[in-house]
């Protein structure tokens, strides 16, 4: 189509007869907003495209329903929609279990670390299934070092050595300027450092 048969369709499809450039006027004289000839084919392309896009996806939607459906039958007929509700339904479970146990995790994370326990956290949350287990567990695990430590601070100001006596011994600590070398050699062993 040549340009001139583009203007003339361009100026037929408006109905207004204007030229390329000037304002066009209605039947009843009031004016009008004037295109250029580019801006009145930008804009049929425009509209046109997106009429097609929206044809496009209504098809594209149709098209799958009916799919869908022509599975759905298929499946009813062959008795297998059980089994494939039964397969979705595990897959749910599945992903809905580790979702749970993300979000416990991360509760339980806050919890041990707002009580000062995060460097125990595998040991507490072992077989606790429950923010309200776990910090049961904690603040039973928090007394328990509490107590243990105010016991051992109680024991070392007892002995006035500032050390807390070995439970396998009844003897009060020997400074090891005193031992003997039998007795640094067993100081090392019990201690690790051999």
């Amino acid at each position: 189509m040549s340009e001139t048969d583009t203007q003339t369709a361009t100026e037929d499809a408006t109905g207004s007869g204007a030229e390329t450039g000037q304002d066009a006027t209605t039947d009843d004289g009031a004016q009008s907003v004037s295109f250029t000839q580019s801006e009145l084919d930008s804009r049929v392309s425009m509209g046109i495209k997106a009429a097609l896009a929206k044809q496009q996806d209504d098809h594209d939607a149709k098209s799958n329903k009916a799919k869908m459906d022509v599975e759905r039958a298929q499946l009813e007929a062959d008795g297998k929609h059980k089994e494939l509700y039964e397969h979705t339904q595990a897959q749910y479970d599945a992903l809905k279990a580790e979702i749970d146990n993300k979000e416990y995790k991360f509760q339980a994370s806050e919890v041990l670390g707002k009580m000062g326990l995060s460097g125990y956290a595998t040991v507490l949350m072992d077989g606790s299934n429950s923010i309200e287990s776990l910090t049961t567990r904690a603040e039973a695990f928090k007394v328990a070092i509490d107590s243990g430590i105010e016991t051992g601070v109680k024991a070392a100001l007892e002995t006035g050595t500032g050390r807390v006596p070995s439970n396998n011994t009844k003897a009060e600590p020997i400074a090891l300027g005193d031992m003997n070398k039998e007795q640094i050699t067993q100081y090392k062993k019990d201690n690790g450092f051999v």
